[in-house]
């Protein structure tokens, strides 16, 4: 029985490795149409480039590109190792409040909402340090 479960979770996981393969490639995809769009066909009357007001949607999809790979990533790692590493968990964490911050409407945000984020980039950093921390003593540890 215990076999038969392994085989789904392992059909199950490379199904959404398939899956997020394709979402990656179609918002790389989206992403050079979008470029292209701002800078070739809707190009701002005084701005060299594009308008200011693009740069939202550019970045929104750049961070959202980068997420979708740490998440590759993630069940990748899962599928050599049949773990989850908390490192890389963090980083897409990290990444995805970093995304939310770019795209923040700071006129609409209360000042709560404001130091709640920064609370959460605070604590994700210092989670991210204090695993990569423990990651080189342990190293130490294992070369001597």
């Amino acid at each position: 029985m215990n076999q038969l479960i392994e085989k789904f979770e392992r059909f199950v996981i490379w199904a959404m490795l398939l899956l997020l393969g394709i979402v990656v490639i179609v918002s790389v995809f989206e992403f050079a149409v979008l470029i292209f769009k701002v800078i070739f066909i809707e190009p701002h009357e005084n701005a060299i480039a594009f308008d200011i007001n693009h740069l939202d949607s550019v970045f929104g999809l750049f961070f959202s590109i980068l997420i979708g790979l740490e998440l590759f990533e993630t069940v990748k790692v899962y599928l050599k190792d049949n773990i989850f590493h908390a490192e890389i968990i963090l980083l897409v964490a990290i990444i995805a409040v970093a995304r939310k911050v770019v795209l923040l409407d700071y006129s609409d945000t209360e000042g709560l909402t404001m130091l709640g984020i920064g609370f959460i980039i605070l604590s994700l950093a210092t989670g991210y340090y204090l695993l990569k921390k423990g990651n080189r003593i342990k190293n130490e540890k294992n070369d001597v």
